[in-house]
């Protein structure tokens, strides 16, 4: 995986690990982290008791 400025990219088939730095004390507890590709969304991530999901969508759905 090649991730350069924000931007991420692998090879069809492989394993991509999306980064996403949270600054708690800047922006409070976290309640979900959402990846865009463009302007579609490709995964959530949840870890709140409440609501916990994690999990592809869209176009990424069927990888």
């Amino acid at each position: 995986m090649l991730a350069l400025g924000g931007h991420a990219s692998a090879l069809v088939g492989s394993t991509a690990r999306l980064r996403c730095r949270l600054d708690a004390a800047l922006c409070g507890a976290m309640h979900s982290v959402k990846w865009y590709k463009s302007e579609r969304r490709v995964y959530v991530y949840s870890a709140a008791r409440d609501a916990a999901v994690d999990r592809p969508e869209g176009d990424m759905m069927d990888r």
